[in-house]
């Protein structure tokens, strides 16, 4: 026999196996591949528990079960400086964001969570900010 015969053979069988022990309600019940949940497969080379990004399930707002904690996530944001334009208004430098004014959007990724702040002051002394979500 040739190797290409014997690896062929070997993937068949491997597969089959495979099939098996993924799926064994449809062993059992005799159901055609067809009916198969196409879901439940997944390819035997991705790393243990890891699935492709358009197969996870996402969670609603309502799902979280993480904390919340708007300070641990506030202490991302970092001032590099704070600076006074010719009108007289202030302007920050955030590190990771650039330059914001009042009025502006921060949103800052921590432990899975997205937290999001409105600016609502720059003065001499930093910044003030507005809570206004938390998702996934």
């Amino acid at each position: 026999m040739n190797k290409f015969y014997i690896s062929t053979i070997t993937t068949i069988i491997m597969n089959v196996a495979y099939f098996a022990y993924a799926n064994p309600e449809a062993t059992e019940t005799n159901a055609p591949v067809a009916e198969v949940n196409i879901m439940k497969l997944r390819d035997p080379f991705w790393p243990s528990g890891w699935r492709p990004p358009n197969l996870e399930k996402k969670k609603s707002a309502a799902e979280i079960t993480s904390p919340i904690k708007w300070d641990e996530a506030a202490s991302l944001l970092r001032i590099a400086g704070l600076t006074k334009k010719a009108g007289g208004d202030y302007i920050a430098i955030i590190k990771g964001y650039g330059i914001i004014e009042k009025g502006d959007i921060l949103a800052v990724n921590y432990q899975g969570l997205i937290y999001k702040w409105k600016i609502t002051e720059i003065t001499a002394e930093g910044i003030k900010r507005k809570r206004l979500s938390v998702s996934n």
